[in-house]
C-alpha cells in the first residue's frame, strides 16, 4: 500500500514543544495556554496582526528540535519493512518557513525517520490522489475530512487540539494502534509476517560521581522498557564502558536498572568494552546475524548522531528517542549535538 503520514502532532509532539514559545511571543502565561488548550497550530485569530508573525519568528529554528513520539520511527520502519511505501505529507508552506521542504527533511533526518517521499502542500487530498495513497493518517480533522472526501481511508491521530472534537474517522492514540489499523485496511491482507525487532540497544550516558545514573540515562532505560512492552523484544543490550571516577560501567549500571524494573536478567547482555558509541555498535554487529533488526534507544537530541553511527557500523536499526524535558538543558544539548554532527560531516 501507499501510506500518507502527516508530521506535526502525528509523528511529533509539536503542541507541547511550542507552548513555551507561544507564551513568550504573546505574553500569555503557559498555565493559561494549557488550560485553554492553545499552541502554535490553533492560535486565536485576534491574537495576531500578522497571521504568520509567530511562524516566521520561530518555525525555521525551533521546529528542528521538536520531539518525535517515541514509537513513530518504529512504526514507519515497520511499515516500510512490510513493503509499504511511506509518503510524508505536511501542510508546511513558505508562508511560515523559508524552505519548508528542507526544514522538514532535516527534522525527519534528525529523528531517524526513513521514508520514500516527502511532499509539502496544504492540499493533502490532491497529493494523496497524485501519490495513489491508500491510507492517510493525520491529527488535523480538516485534512482527514478532505482526504476521505477524495475516497481515501483517513485515520485521525489523537492530539491535544482535537481530543475534544467529534469525528467520523477512526481515531488512534498512539502508533501501535495506528499500525494495527493500517494493516487491517490492507486489501492484500497480512501476507508477510510482522517484522520483528531482535534486540534493544540502550546507549550509555556518563553517570555522575559514585555511579549515580544521570537523568538522561534513567530516561533512556525507562523508554527502552516501554518499547520492550510494545514489541516483546527478546534481548536487551545496554552499551557503555568504564569512565574515569566511576566504579561501574554504563552497561552494568543500566543492567541493574533494568532488573530493578522487572526485566529478566537472562535477556540482558551488556556491551561494556568501550565508552565510544561507534565501537559499542561495531561490537554488537559482530554478535548479530545479517539482517537482524535492532531498536537503538538514546536521548531524543542524540538520535541523528546515533543513527549515523549505526549506519557506519552496518546495523539495521531504527531509533527510539527518550524525551528530554523542555528547557535550557534540552535546547543546549540539541544545539551541541547538531554542531558535532555538522563537524563530523565536514570532516568526511
Amino acid at each position: 500500500m501507499n501510506i500518507g503520514i502527516d508530521i506535526d502532532d502525528t509523528l511529533t509532539h509539536t503542541f507541547e514543544h511550542f507552548v513555551p514559545l507561544v507564551s513568550a511571543y504573546f505574553g500569555v502565561p503557559e498555565k493559561e495556554l494549557w488550560e485553554k488548550n492553545i499552541s502554535c497550530d490553533n492560535l486565536p485569530a485576534d491574537w495576531q496582526e500578522d497571521p504568520f508573525g509567530f511562524a516566521k519568528k520561530y518555525y525555521d529554528v525551533h521546529v528542528l528540535d521538536t520531539p518525535f513520539k517515541p514509537d513513530a520511527p518504529w512504526a514507519v520502519d515497520s511499515l516500510r519493512a512490510l513493503g509499504h511505501r511511506v509518503v510524508i505529507i505536511t501542510a508546511r508552506t513558505t508562508a511560515g518557513y523559508t524552505d519548508p521542504y528542507a526544514t522538514a527533511a532535516d527534522e525527519l533526518h534528525r529523528a531517524g525517520i526513513v521514508y520514500d517521499k516527502l511532499v509539502c502542500s496544504r492540499d493533502k487530498a490532491k497529493v494523496c490522489l497524485e501519490e495513489h495513497i491508500d491510507v492517510h493518517i493525520d491529527d488535523h480533522l480538516m485534512h482527514c475530512d478532505n482526504v476521505a472526501a477524495a475516497g481515501i481511508f483517513a485515520i485521525n491521530m489523537l492530539s491535544r487540539v482535537n481530543r475534544g472534537m467529534q469525528t467520523k474517522h477512526p481515531r488512534v492514540s498512539n502508533w501501535k494502534e495506528a499500525v494495527d489499523m493500517i494493516l487491517q485496511h490492507d486489501p492484500a491482507g497480512n501476507a508477510k509476517p510482522f517484522p520483528s525487532t531482535d534486540a534493544i540497544l540502550i546507549l550509555g550516558r556518563s553517570p555522575e560521581a559514585g555511579a549515580i545514573p544521570a537523568d538522561d540515562l534513567i530516561r533512556r532505560v525507562d523508554c527502552a522498557i516501554q518499547h520492550w512492552k510494545l514489541t516483546n523484544v527478546p534481548v536487551f543490550i545496554p552499551c557503555g564502558g568504564l569512565v574515569p571516577g566511576v566504579h561501574q560501567t554504563d552497561a552494568e549500571i543500566m543492567r541493574g536498572m533494568l532488573v530493578e524494573r522487572g526485566v529478566p536478567e537472562s535477556i540482558i547482555h551488556p556491551e561494556e568494552r568501550s565508552c565510544v558509541t561507534i565501537e559499542n555498535l561495531r561490537s554488537v554487529r559482530t554478535l548479530l546475524d545479517d539482517g537482524k533488526r535492532v531498536a537503538v534507544v538514546t536521548s531524543d537530541y542524540n538520535i541523528e548522531r546515533a543513527m549515523d553511527d549505526c549506519s557506519r557500523a552496518g546495523l539495521r536499526a531504527y531509533a527510539v528517542g527518550a524525551e528530554t524535558p523542555e528547557g535550557p538543558y534540552r535546547a543546549n544539548m540539541y544545539a551541541e549535538e547538531h554542531r558535532i554532527a555538522e563537524a563530523i560531516r565536514t570532516q568526511r
